[in-house]
């Protein structure tokens, strides 16, 4: 960790560096009771009844039909036609239907909305990741890192910068280009490094325009060796790493370190042909290194650990990158 912060105050040199690169009506039982009644006023109206007395076998009695009368006492059987107004009760029957109407009360089954009233809490169904937790923000389930904590590669890392987040182990061999060159040679060597977790490798690689990896000698007189991500159609972003040697560091093999040479990992900007920085995900330090420079060539071997590029405070100035 002592090395990682002897290397911080060399870490603002990184802008200048990456800076280059949504129907039929039915008749109611008790209407026809009623016609029963106006049998009373007209005997013709018997023959209404007998439509009711159809029911009544008293109809053989109608045989008496000098007691006409009596039929129309037989109209008055049309009066329990009006006990078929009792079936006007039979209507309440009806009011049983409105009973049915209760099965409105299975709407309140849409009280079973009130389950996805749970989703009144937005967060309730969410899970966030180790060290943060969730809010609402403007309606929405939102999860934010805990306090003194932070978000780097979707990850919440202490705002100290007091845990390691990766290591890094890499050789290069190749030409050495000046910071003015437009197109750069490049050199071989591979890189393997480690993030939050995640493992990556980049490897030797040349593109049209783009080659990986390339040693500079950088405006500032320090030396940098940068490799990029494998690209495959097109792209706007590109992860890379880079390792900064500072010119005064003689050729020799450092098997504890404490050259006070850095690394960084991060995403550069694609605009065209040119490549400026876009965010830091880590910086870190050597903690051995193997290095032989001439005036033109470069060989070099190195490994070392890697922090939260919050370690440099003020002295930061790009972001981290939270995705």
């Amino acid at each position: 960790m002592k090395s990682i912060l002897a290397v911080m105050l060399f870490l603002v040199l990184l802008i200048a560096s990456c800076d280059n690169s949504v129907t039929k009506p039915r008749i109611i039982t008790d209407d026809t009771g009623n016609t029963g009644n106006t049998a009373n006023d007209d005997d013709s109206s018997d023959t209404g009844n007998t439509g009711n007395t159809g029911n009544t076998g008293d109809t053989g009695n109608t045989g008496d039909t000098a007691d006409t009368g009596d039929t129309a006492d037989t109209g008055n059987t049309g009066n329990t036609g009006d006990t078929g107004d009792t079936a006007d009760t039979g209507n309440t029957g009806n009011t049983g239907d409105t009973a049915d109407t209760g099965d409105t009360a299975d709407t309140g089954n849409t009280g079973d909305t009130a389950d996805t009233g749970n989703t009144g809490d937005p967060c309730a169904l969410v899970d966030c990741i180790e060290n943060a937790h969730c809010e609402v923000i403007e309606g929405e389930a939102v999860c934010l890192c805990n306090t003194n904590y932070h978000m780097n590669s979707e990850t919440c890392v202490k705002d100290d910068a007091s845990e390691i987040l990766g290591t890094f182990s890499f050789n290069f061999d190749g030409p050495i280009n000046a910071a003015s060159t437009q197109q750069k040679d490049g050199g071989e060597g591979t890189v393997d490094f480690s993030h939050v977790g995640v493992d990556y490798k980049y490897e030797t690689m040349d593109l049209q325009y783009i080659k990986s990896p390339v040693a500079t000698l950088e405006s500032n007189g320090n030396y940098s060796i940068l490799w990029i991500e494998p690209i495959s159609g097109f792209v706007s972003t590109i992860k890379f790493f880079a390792f900064y040697i500072p010119s005064a560091v003689e050729s020799g093999e450092y098997p504890d370190g404490g050259t006070k040479s850095w690394s960084v990992f991060g995403d550069l900007q694609l605009s065209g042909q040119s490549l400026t920085l876009k965010c830091i995900r880590s910086v870190g330090a050597e903690d051995y290194m193997d290095y032989k420079v001439g005036d033109a060539t470069m060989i070099v071997s190195a490994t070392g650990n890697t922090v939260d590029p919050s370690i440099l405070g003020s002295n930061l100035n790009s972001p981290i990158c939270e995705d």
